[in-house]
């Protein structure tokens, strides 16, 4: 899929909540400047039409809270792992400007990641295919 990708995307991690998808969080794998794909820990059921609002906690901001408004693109259910993944266009609407604020922070870094606690997040870091790479690149504390 990265071929159809016209953005710089950055691997990432963090909670990604939206209680019309999931009763449960979801989990951040990578954000762009156009989109975000995130892995939700259940099957779960979305209109490809309909806007959702999405609130991103980023352990590199202290768990700060950034409301987006998103389509989904695209989604892929596991049935045998029983999660969902989806591919979300983010909308320049809410707290789209707090989000490309942090996009560029990522850009300008030499790591696409800043230390967090391995202990807050480990039993997370196998939802996202890139689970490998970002305990690599991630300073764990």
């Amino acid at each position: 899929m990265d071929e159809l990708r016209k953005n710089e995307r950055f691997s990432n991690y963090g909670r990604v909540e939206c209680a019309a998808i999931c009763a449960f969080s979801g989990n951040l794998c990578d954000v762009s400047e156009t989109g975000l794909r995130a892995t939700f820990d259940a099957l779960v059921s979305l209109d490809l039409e309909d806007e959702y609002e999405l609130i991103l906690r980023l352990p590199q901001k202290n768990l700060l809270e950034i409301r987006l408004l998103a389509i989904p693109v695209w989604r892929f259910d596991d049935s045998l792992r029983g999660q969902t993944q989806i591919g979300f266009s983010v909308l320049r609407a809410l707290d789209f400007p707090l989000f490309s604020d942090y996009l560029n922070e990522l850009k300008n870094s030499s790591c696409d990641f800043v230390a967090f606690s391995k202990k807050d997040f480990s039993e997370d870091l196998d939802f996202c295919e890139n689970s490998d790479f970002l305990e690599s690149k991630c300073q764990m504390i």
